[in-house]
């Protein structure tokens, strides 16, 4: 993510293609970045998205996007190829911490849903 502070999660796609998360709070945008650090395209506008995680195949990212109106968090996923985002979750709470199943048919996350945080699934 564009600006960060500093890495607090990150993603690897079956590929090997690297994505980084940050811990802070400020408006930031995920980018992509070559090996050396030069950022080379964006795949986010500018806003409150954590949590990146890549489909084992590279071509979706999952994430946390956060509505600052009703203070919660929904996962969404980005169709890397077809530049599209599709939200996934609708529930009140925080929906977070994607993970994709190793087939990509499923991603686990965290929700807090119920009260507490307990794991999820949901087909993308």
């Amino acid at each position: 993510v564009e600006g960060a502070v500093g890495t607090s999660d990150f993603s690897v796609s079956a590929t090997g293609i690297l994505v980084l998360g940050t811990a802070n709070r400020q408006p930031g945008q995920v980018v992509w970045k070559d090996r050396e650090g030069k950022t080379t395209g964006t795949v986010t506008e500018p806003g409150f998205d954590s949590y990146p995680a890549l489909s084992p195949d590279g071509r979706t990212l999952a994430l946390a996007r956060a509505n600052l109106r009703t203070n919660s968090l929904d996962l969404w996923t980005l169709d890397l190829d077809r530049n599209t985002s599709s939200r996934v979750t609708f529930e009140p709470g925080l929906d977070a911490f994607p993970v994709w199943s190793a087939d990509g048919r499923t991603i686990l996350y965290s929700s807090s849903r119920s009260g507490m945080f307990q794991v999820h699934a949901q087909d993308p």
